[in-house]
């Protein structure tokens, strides 16, 4: 049995008499057509994905627009996809949500809205709230004041954490 390799990977062997070629991208590409298929048509494939039984926790600290629109735009976009979402506003987060946001934050606070009336929670500090200088009055219609006892039931579920 002779045997080369070649930058191109290419190997020849004798089987049966017979030369025959193969390249190990073209056997590793037959593998992954296999386990693909495999997955596919078997039954575990079709089962509920694992994170859609659990909550995720999108927490905003912060007062950039940027970055609380990526948090606000993911907690939406998982909130579609039948996850339980809550957003946890807090520090200079909360400012998100209450009913006249600053300006730089009013689009975010726009998708708050459409956040909470998609059926997604909203937890505001108190104490935070408190400190950015707004009243509970302040806060959007279906937003929740959050306490330490209430965040330690939910974080006792095990939620997903992201933190922004």
């Amino acid at each position: 049995m002779k045997s080369t390799t070649n930058a191109g990977f290419i190997m020849k062997k004798v089987l049966f008499g017979e030369k025959m070629t193969f390249s190990w991208l073209a056997v590793a590409g037959a593998c992954m057509a296999i386990m693909w298929a495999s997955a596919v048509f078997t039954g575990p494939a079709l089962a509920e994905p694992a994170y859609k039984s659990r909550t995720l926790v999108v927490h905003i600290a912060t007062d950039d627009a940027s970055a609380a629109n990526m948090a606000v735009i993911l907690a939406n976009n998982m909130l579609e996809k039948k996850m339980a979402v809550v957003l946890f506003l807090d520090v200079k987060g909360v400012s998100m949500g209450v009913k006249n946001p600053p300006k730089n934050l009013e689009g975010v606070g726009t998708m708050v809205k459409t956040f909470l009336k998609g059926g997604g929670r909203v937890l505001v500090c108190q104490h935070c709230l408190g400190m950015a200088g707004f009243k509970e009055e302040d806060l959007l219609p279906s937003a929740e004041l959050s306490q330490p006892e209430r965040m330690s039931k939910l974080l006792h579920e095990d939620p997903i954490v992201i933190d922004y």
